[in-house]
């Protein structure tokens, strides 16, 4: 199974060294190398195969994205278009900034191909802006494209994996409105954004902290202050404050521990569901949740991929190799998102998950968890380094104690109690500002710690 991953994974990397793209008819053929891989049991042909599917999935994949772009005689031209705002609005004085899912788009009288999603600005607008509403507006877009320089942030790549096809700005005209109706499919959005809006103003006297909050809570970073992002930055712990892997982990094992117990304690739930099954559907519920209120974002995807298939052998009632398992999550997560292989956090994630395998794996004998964990710190740092240093990304040499501290405290303390406040503060308001300036005071001692360590 290991074997067979890596070759779709070399698949999927061919493609992104091609200077352009096959023909979109070379991917047909993938269906018969399927047919092949069912039926044959050769492994000299089932090997090649494997190869040539990546190859022709990822094709496929970047043939449906680049179908829908903006023709360069668009560019920065007046054009009057009709869409929905498609994600959280990042709110500052001066400007508002969101994507925009284009339905309808027109230059004068001539009515011309949506581009789909685009990524807006609205400079000096006192205009509210919520997530799943319809406008129409006026705006000028430009194709992406971001800096060169050696180590800088790919914007133009970023841009791409997101599915934006164009940036643009709106201009002020009296044309644009806001139209009387919401994409109900936004409707987990609305519930974030107003998430959003009760944690500021409940945290609007703990600047530091707010900003780490609402991202620990809803994923959503724009209110995080230059020098706390430093601060997590210089220390190798941005993956705290970013919802992935770790955080839903820490969700659903938190849940199936809870779940198995209480489920265990009564005799006749045990007689209709064995504990283990009942704690796995509950761990992978709350997980989906947890996903949805971060905005299902692609690090979100890839853990709940993980995640279920971690959770199906126990559903299963069956032992599944550990590598194995990872080595099906790493095909699913392919199957869903072949671009993933362009993001960093894409191969942190299995990189890190791979490494701590091999660390805890293989032991002939029992040893102290102390032990183990500081163990385990180290070879995760170690392992990750080339991944990073390849990336242009921070090497930092006190992770491993900062690490060794503050995802046990984040995992126990930290997460469960944001989330426990955030739900509060939907259902019962009135008695939850107590637990949210405690757990903002936990969350300015952490940061204090980190920039103390920077």
């Amino acid at each position: 199974m290991v074997t067979h991953a890596l070759l779709f994974l070399a698949g999927i990397l061919t493609i992104q060294y091609l200077p352009e793209l096959p023909d979109h008819r070379w991917s047909w053929l993938g269906i018969p190398l399927l047919v092949l891989l069912w039926f044959t049991g050769q492994r000299r042909w089932r090997y090649p195969a494997l190869f040539l599917v990546g190859i022709f999935w990822a094709n496929h994949h970047g043939h449906l994205l680049l179908d829908r772009h903006l023709s360069k005689d668009l560019e920065g031209v007046n054009l009057m278009v009709i869409g929905t705002v498609a994600s959280l609005p990042e709110q500052t004085e001066r400007r508002a900034r969101f994507q925009f899912d284009i339905e309808q788009m027109w230059q004068g009288d001539l009515k011309l191909p949506s581009p789909g999603k685009v990524r807006l600005s609205w400079y000096h607008s006192d205009q509210p802006i919520a997530v799943g509403e319809r406008w129409q507006l006026q705006v000028r877009l430009k194709r992406p494209h971001g800096f060169m320089n050696p180590g800088g942030f790919d914007y133009e790549g970023w841009l791409f994996h997101q599915g934006i096809r164009a940036t643009g700005y709106i201009r002020s005209d009296s044309s644009n409105r806001r139209l009387n109706e919401w994409v109900w499919r936004y409707g987990v959005d609305r519930i974030r954004q107003n998430i959003r809006d009760k944690l500021r103003d409940a945290l609007q006297n703990q600047p530091t902290a707010r900003g780490v909050f609402i991202a620990l809570a809803i994923g959503d970073r724009s209110d995080i202050p230059a020098h706390v992002w430093e601060g997590f930055m210089a220390t190798g712990t941005s993956h705290l404050i970013a919802i992935s892997g770790l955080h839903v982990g820490i969700i659903a094992g938190l849940m199936f521990w809870m779940m198995r117990w209480l489920w265990s304690r009564f005799e006749p739930l045990m007689l209709w569901l064995p504990a283990p099954i009942a704690a796995a559907i509950c761990a992978m519920v709350a997980a989906v949740i947890y996903a949805a209120l971060a905005g299902f974002t692609l690090p979100t995807q890839r853990a709940l991929i993980m995640l279920a298939v971690v959770m199906s052998a126990v559903l299963l009632r069956r032992q599944v190799n550990t590598w194995h398992s990872l080595s099906m999550a790493l095909i699913l997560v392919l199957l869903f998102d072949p671009l993933a292989v362009i993001s960093a956090g894409f191969w942190l994630s299995f990189m890190a998950v791979a490494v701590i395998l091999f660390a805890l794996t293989g032991k002939q004998q029992r040893e102290n968890r102390l032990v183990a964990w500081v163990r385990v710190q180290w070879m995760v740092v170690l392992g990750l380094a080339p991944v990073l240093i390849l990336s242009a990304m921070t090497v930092s040499l006190v992770a491993p104690v900062v690490n060794f501290v503050l995802i046990p405290l984040f995992s126990f303390l930290v997460v469960p109690l944001v989330l426990v406040s955030t739900v509060s503060l939907l259902l019962v308001p009135e008695v939850v500002q107590p637990l949210i300036q405690i757990s903002a005071e936990l969350l300015v001692h952490c940061i204090e710690l980190l920039n103390w360590l920077a």
